[in-house]
């Protein structure tokens, strides 16, 4: 007996459980050497872009790459 497929899901116009649309990454804003805050970090400093991802230096050693879509991540 072959496996069974799992049926195809669809989200419906009406549900209440819709997922928004994934948010496209952008780095236009970003610029290296710009001051950003990031509401779990705090302040900090762009060291380096690139197309998905920036990294931010928050100072005392500590640089996160971050995605250009997270929330709370807003160029100064």
């Amino acid at each position: 007996m072959p496996p069974r497929r799992s049926p195809v899901r669809r989200d419906l116009a009406t549900s209440p459980f819709r997922r928004p649309p994934e948010p496209v990454p952008n780095t236009a804003a970003f610029q290296v050497g710009a001051r950003v805050t990031y509401d779990k970090c705090g302040m900090g400093t762009v060291a380096a872009v690139s197309d998905d991802y920036i990294s931010v230096d928050f100072g005392d050693g500590d640089v996160r790459r971050l995605p250009a879509s997270s929330p709370g991540l807003s160029p100064l």
